[in-house]
């Protein structure tokens, strides 16, 4: 059983974030190890509030895991403080898993901003280049995205959680030792075949 590592948001309705991650994780024979940035109140509706972990527990939950069981595969999501992006930053080029596949978060399903600007700029400068691939969901938008990032683009189901589900199913296969090309046709297949029941 491979492990894969998500650092990313809570979602109280589990359609998304580390919840939602876990499922999908485990439901395709992964392992998912966790480390939460940020607790948000949602439900269906939308976001109400968050509360942003501090820096130093990020620190402490990913350190904890990876000292033990040494993920290859790291999947990142939300992150809306420099703070904490500078930790996750930090421990990525210290740890150096094979793969770092980053989900996006820049927006709600209603077009709410998630992160600050200044958030994403550095995120664009300094999490990208050290990324394997970037999911980019339908309601999301990276600026001066580098040509030499590979990217997926999600923009064919409006479900809440579909990108989400995808890079969580993509980054599984991917720590299972499926191309790159076969994990993203299988993670394909599997979210459509979630979204249809």
């Amino acid at each position: 059983m491979k492990a894969v590592l998500t650092i990313t948001g809570s979602d109280s309705c589990g359609g998304a974030g580390i919840q939602a991650d876990i499922k999908t994780i485990s439901q395709l024979g992964g392992y998912a190890l966790t480390a939460i940035t940020s607790i948000t109140v949602q439900n269906t509706l939308g976001i109400q509030n968050y509360y942003d972990l501090p820096p130093e527990t990020v620190r402490g939950q990913v350190e904890a895991v990876i000292n033990d069981v040494e993920p290859n595969v790291v999947k990142v999501g939300l992150i809306r403080t420099l703070a904490t992006l500078n930790v996750i930053v930090d421990l990525l080029q210290k740890y150096r898993p094979d793969s770092i596949i980053y989900d996006a978060v820049v927006r709600t399903a209603q077009g709410e901003q998630l992160i600050p600007d200044d958030v994403h700029d550095m995120i664009v400068r300094r999490l990208l280049p050290l990324c394997t691939v970037v999911i980019i969901g339908k309601e999301q938008s990276i600026s001066k995205l580098p040509d030499s990032i590979h990217t997926i683009a999600i923009d064919d189901n409006p479900q809440h959680g579909y990108a989400n589900g995808f890079s969580s199913a993509l980054a599984c296969f991917v720590s299972q030792g499926l191309s790159l090309a076969d994990a993203e046709s299988k993670a394909r297949a599997y979210v459509n075949a979630q979204s249809a029941t």
